[in-house]
């Protein structure tokens, strides 16, 4: 609706299937084409989550606090909170796309310096190991694709969290051998 600003983070996946397109129209003043039935065919209404509601669970750390809003095989989703810069290490594995939903941050890759402000998003590549994102108070919401065990698992267990809370708080985390 009117109004809403949304996030849509997904799997790659090499098929669209759009149930709702809002009345849009494509480049020839039609609307857009719908898939309902093709969409319906791949949906997997018995894989259903645990929960209605996920919390998230947060690890804090001086640079800022990290939830972990989703952490699967496929994609991590987190919600940053920049108390100051944060150097975020890509492993040379991983890209980072951050979205910044509130404040403003710098993000700094050897001489190179960009401004990020609200509604802005930035990639990081997995070449840009080292990277400094600079920003106090500065929201971000973050999606890569992680190592499970030593980006998620083992700082939340760090953190006191038990097995338990982390697979009831977390979803995709059931998926995974914790």
């Amino acid at each position: 609706g009117a109004g809403i600003v949304l996030i849509e983070i997904q799997q790659n996946s090499n098929s669209t299937y759009r149930v709702f397109d809002y009345n849009r129209k494509g480049a020839d003043g039609k609307l857009r084409p719908l898939h309902i039935d093709k969409a319906l065919d791949v949906i997997d209404f018995k894989h259903a989550g645990r929960r209605a509601v996920y919390r998230g669970l947060k690890i804090s750390t001086p640079e800022a606090d990290r939830k972990i809003l989703v952490a699967s095989k496929h994609f991590c989703v987190e919600d940053w909170h920049l108390k100051s810069g944060v150097t975020v290490q890509t492993h040379d594995e991983r890209f980072y796309l951050f979205t910044c939903i509130n404040g403003d941050a710098k993000v700094r890759w050897k001489d190179n310096v960009i401004s990020v402000k609200k509604g802005m998003s930035c990639m990081i590549p997995a070449c840009c190991d080292q990277t400094i994102i600079d920003g106090k108070d500065c929201r971000l919401i973050v999606s890569t694709i992680g190592n499970i065990e030593r980006d998620v698992l083992k700082p939340l267990l760090t953190e006191g969290y038990d097995k338990t809370t982390i697979m009831n708080e977390i979803p995709g985390i059931n998926e995974l051998q914790i």
